[in-house]
């Protein structure tokens, strides 16, 4: 166990933080009142909205649907209709319903990530040259014609692709898988009324039980309201990505580390962000009440979909990512005058880098070697 210390990291932080406040959460459902759960019939619809552009449907459609398909997710009676003002994503046993804009947007940073690679020779050890996702610059690349032209393949069928066509598409394809593989599973969880349609190892329900004890008391953030079926919606999601992790996907090699540290990445910065952009150069956190607090969520993510060379432990961008919102975390219990207790246990230790508690006890600098994926 290490205490938090929050004065040297302040020079890694590439983003512009905002203090994390309380609203609703991506993929947001709230629970419905007690004797009314209904059994879904095994028909889920899926609209997807038009928000900034008619652009964004296509590709938001196809990945929601392609991702679903995979997980043997039924999503059924895709229809498009307009916004109204809900979460990115919101369900319950009628359907899914989610924004346009920001799948597609997902889909295009995920097709950016994997085009850096593809055009080589790439370093799979940082996933994100310049930092392109702590500091959300990612969102102004949305237009460039290697991100649709990664896009173009993904959404092909790979008996017409070249064999590099087909490594890019695969690469795009399995960038994208662990953040919505994430949403999917949580939100199929909400419209199966409350039941999760994945089997489920108890090593998993016993790494959920630790990280809600964490998040619900004193030790290392100030205590937190958890709602009982978003954290049961989450491990669900965890569920489904530790599934399709086992399946296994059409890389090997760095591209397949390359692609598993993207994908835990992209999904660590969505989930910190409540898979909204903000504008470049700021990342707003947010802390939603009753889920769990999104560095333990991104933690079991990456427990859950990072390389084995890797211990299963978010590295790279990711732990930077995670690390940066526990100070800010830990700051706002201070500031707010709660109890905090600043202590950060060996259950979230190991599913960080090594270096990582060396530094938060003083004994190591913080630099960018402190979030290697090769120590």
């Amino acid at each position: 166990m290490k205490r938090v210390r929050r004065t040297a990291i302040a020079a890694l932080l590439a983003a512009s933080c905002a203090t994390p406040r309380a609203d609703a959460p991506p993929g947001s459902a709230a629970p419905p009142a007690p004797g009314t759960e209904a059994p879904r019939e095994g028909r889920g619809r899926l609209v997807v909205c038009v928000g900034d552009s008619a652009t964004d449907v296509v590709p938001a459609t196809w990945a929601l649907s392609s991702v679903a398909r995979e997980l043997g997710v039924p999503l059924y009676d895709v229809s498009v209709g307009s916004c109204p003002p809900i979460p990115p994503c919101f369900s319950d046993e009628r359907g899914l319903l989610c924004r346009a804009d920001v799948i597609a947007k997902l889909v295009r940073t995920a097709a950016y990530l994997a085009h850096q690679r593809w055009q080589g020779p790439g370093d799979a050890q940082a996933a994100f040259p310049d930092h392109a996702m702590a500091t959300a610059d990612i969102a102004s690349v949305n237009t460039d014609e290697k991100i649709e032209q990664a896009i173009a393949a993904a959404m092909r069928d790979e008996s017409g692709l070249t064999a590099e066509e087909q490594r890019l598409a695969r690469l795009t394809r399995s960038i994208m898988w662990v953040p919505l593989t994430f949403l999917i599973g949580h939100e199929d969880f909400h419209m199966r009324g409350n039941v999760c349609g994945a089997p489920m190892e108890q090593a998993l329900r016993r790494q959920v039980s630790t990280m809600s004890k964490l998040d619900a008391g004193e030790t290392l953030f100030c205590k937190g309201h958890l709602e009982l079926n978003e954290v049961l919606a989450d491990q669900c999601g965890l569920a489904y990505v530790e599934n399709i992790e086992k399946r296994g996907v059409p890389l090997e090699g760095a591209d397949l580390a390359y692609a598993k540290r993207a994908g835990v990445a992209l999904s660590t910065w969505m989930l910190l962000n409540r898979f909204r952009w903000s504008q470049p150069g700021k990342m707003v956190i947010t802390s939603p009440a009753g889920y769990l607090r999104a560095p333990l969520r991104a933690l079991l993510v990456g427990s859950r979909a990072a390389p084995a060379e890797d211990n299963h432990r978010a590295c790279g961008e990711a732990a930077k990512l995670i690390v940066t919102y526990i100070q800010a975390e830990t700051k706002r219990c201070e500031d707010a005058g709660l109890p905090w207790g600043g202590d950060v246990p060996d259950s979230v230790l190991e599913l960080l880098p090594p270096r990582v508690a060396l530094a938060w006890a003083g004994k190591e600098r913080w630099d960018e070697s402190t979030f290697s994926c090769t120590d």
